[in-house]
């Protein structure tokens, strides 16, 4: 049958890898770092893999949850350049997680997906 976004990936550890740099490079960036204080970031992580997880794997998410999850932080002015940057820190993970190159296209537009429920934008 069809893989998954995620089997094709190289499923979960490559992720993980992936979500390893991108968090990476979140926390080396000073116009990120404000958002992510008191952050756990191994919860964080888990969240995310869940999250990932379902979405790669072909089933939905909860749009509501991440706009709960990140409306504090859009009051403290979390906006469309913070998420453009993570966009790009993420291709870049994903390149030194050795995701095959044909799958940076499709996660990226995983993540593009969810920007209004993260930014809870209309």
């Amino acid at each position: 049958g069809m893989k998954t976004l995620l089997e094709r990936m190289g499923g979960a550890s490559a992720v993980m890898d992936a979500l390893e740099g991108l968090h990476d490079r979140m926390l080396a960036d000073d116009t990120l770092t404000p958002f992510l204080e008191g952050v756990d970031v191994e919860v964080w992580t888990s969240k995310q893999f869940d999250f990932l997880g379902r979405v790669l794997g072909a089933s939905e998410y909860d749009g509501d949850m991440l706009r709960r999850s990140h409306q504090r932080l859009v009051d403290k002015g979390l906006d469309d350049p913070h998420f453009d940057v993570t966009l790009e820190y993420l291709q870049a993970a994903l390149r030194d997680a050795e995701v095959p190159e044909d799958c940076i296209p499709e996660v990226t537009e995983v993540f593009e997906s969810t920007r209004r429920d993260i930014l809870c934008q209309p």
